[in-house]
């Protein structure tokens, strides 16, 4: 029975070696892990001379499955398809931002959050790798954006929000109000129309700005008034100042 249980623990250990190699590869790099047909095939890890290296799962040659890719630039935990990111996974990037989401083909697609290097963070939804659908991004400073995406830019209908109360409601286009909107200030004040490159509407100048304007105006006319009746009394107290000379001084009287 211990001769039997001794073959059956010599065999398997025999196979394992024949289906685990270690080799170095004409890249530089060193392979160590499971072979089917001459081909990496199940578990295996990679170490490349610059010190990025791979482990995990295997198939056909190439990264297939879940595994864990360590770069100077990332380290990435999650699933590969025929050596790309594809399916759930985690991103660490060197500069300190991070994405955790869906990939496809190597690029963000589907569902994800991605927190940038200046604390920004976007959670939503994206296509090859850029921001494109709905979505919701926080700013550092407090404001926020809620709404649709496209190219990487606010682009469609959705909500600004202002850090310190105010909001906008409408449409936007390249990251600016653009199209039919209202802006609301915290005071409960709203402008109302349409909005083009991020400027407000024309209404809007004329209620913030038309009585400032005709106060403006007034005080200048106001002080145009003022100086010309202040320049005709100068010109009056120098007129009645005035002394002559009579016509008898330096004259001897008879």
């Amino acid at each position: 029975m211990k001769k039997w249980l001794m073959f059956v623990v010599m065999t398997i250990f025999l196979l394992f070696d024949l289906y685990t190699i270690e080799v170095k590869l004409p890249d530089g790099s060193t392979y160590s892990g499971d072979l089917k047909d001459g081909l990496f095939d199940g578990y295996g890890r990679q170490i490349w001379l610059t010190g990025d290296n791979y482990e995990g799962q295997y198939k056909n040659g190439m990264f297939n499955g879940n595994g864990k890719m360590i770069c100077i630039s990332y380290v990435y935990i999650g699933a590969f398809v025929d050596g790309l990111f594809d399916g759930e996974g985690n991103i660490v990037y060197s500069n300190g931002s991070t994405y955790k989401g869906n990939f496809k083909n190597g690029l963000y697609n589907g569902l994800g959050k991605l927190v940038y290097q200046n604390e920004d963070i976007y959670a939503g939804n994206f296509v090859d790798g850029i921001k494109n659908g709905e979505g919701h991004y926080s700013f550092k400073n407090g404001d926020s954006y809620t709404g649709n995406f496209e190219r990487d830019m606010f682009d469609g209908k959705g909500i600004y929000q202002e850090a310190n109360g105010n909001y906008y409601v409408g449409f936007f286009k390249n990251n600016l109000f653009d199209g039919e909107g209202k802006y609301i200030t915290m005071q409960g004040k709203e402008y109302k129309g349409i909005f083009k490159d991020g400027k407000f509407p024309e209404n809007y100048y004329k209620n913030e700005f038309s009585f400032l304007y005709y106060c403006t105006h007034i005080l200048f006319f106001v002080s145009i008034i003022v100086n010309v009746f202040l320049i005709i009394k100068i010109k009056k107290t120098k007129h009645n100042g005035s002394v002559k000379k009579p016509n008898n001084i330096g004259q001897n009287s008879h």
